[in-house]
């Protein structure tokens, strides 16, 4: 049951679903009737870099942004990438240059011939923090809020908050997290309880609580159809990251982004 109850809390982590990654349209020599500039041969795709956003940034719910200046080889592989990011020490950089390494382009062509040419591009990172619509349905009775409040009020041991998000840390990086992320979790665990109890008598049939096992738990996973019976239990859990993050900021430093962000020099090849 607590890998599961882990999973539930994950889910919701830093007050969104899948980070979200656009890279921005490649900028090169300008195009005229004998000068076509550098392109995607194909550009990346959501689904593609939602693994690649930096776990720590993920947890504590950090955009990030990240300029990015490469060659573009005749064969349309890309090389001698020079990458500035902010915030910096979160990630972005490493995983700008994974989305890179994943992806070709179509030359630079002069006379319809290709040569090397240097191009720049920026990705942005950014969270989806879309929240689920207000709960519309019946709500449940006293007493089935009751019985679901004891069972979320057993399940509220604060190692259940450490969910799988967690493990993708570096030790060092999880050494710094798990303390501040205890203390946001003490500060609104009467609240999480409740809002857990609530999603629990909204999604299960009194009495069965006590019968959920590792693989019938799921069953409080909302489609994204029903997802807004989540909304009171993704309030709290915000705001337990959103303090978590606050702290960490605090204590550790988050960078301040430049705005705009300084363009990277532009060199030979």
């Amino acid at each position: 049951m607590k890998t599961c109850v882990i999973a539930l809390f994950a889910s919701f982590v830093a007050g969104g679903a899948l980070a979200q990654v656009e890279v921005a349209q490649v900028e090169a020599a300008p195009q005229d009737g004998d000068t076509v500039g550098v392109q995607w041969e194909q550009s990346p795709r959501e689904d593609e870099v939602d693994d690649l956003y930096p776990p720590l940034a993920v947890v504590l719910g950090i955009d990030g942004d990240a300029n990015v200046q490469c060659t573009a080889e005749v064969d349309g592989s890309i090389t001698a990438c020079e990458i500035q990011a902010w915030p910096e020490g979160f990630g972005f950089e490493q995983a700008a240059l994974a989305i890179i390494e994943r992806r070709r382009v179509r030359p630079r062509t002069v006379g319809g011939v290709p040569e090397r040419a240097m191009f720049s591009f920026s990705v942005p990172f950014r969270m989806d923090r879309e929240a689920p619509p207000p709960y519309e349905g019946l709500e449940p009775s006293p007493s089935r809020m009751a019985s679901a409040r004891a069972w979320a009020d057993r399940v509220s041991d604060l190692a259940f908050v450490f969910g799988p998000d967690l493990d993708l840390l570096s030790p060092d990086e999880a050494r710094r997290v798990r303390p501040l992320l205890a203390i946001a979790f003490a500060a609104h665990r009467d609240d999480w309880v409740k809002a857990l109890a609530l999603l629990l008598a909204r999604t299960v049939p009194q009495g069965l609580e006590d019968l959920l096992s590792l693989h019938t738990l799921s069953l409080l996973f909302p489609s994204d159809e029903n997802a807004s019976v989540t909304d009171e239990l993704v309030t709290v859990q915000t705001e337990i990251w959103d303090q978590t993050r606050r702290m960490y900021c605090a204590r550790y430093g988050c960078g301040a982004r430049p705005d705009p962000l300084p363009p990277l020099k532009r060199r030979d090849i």
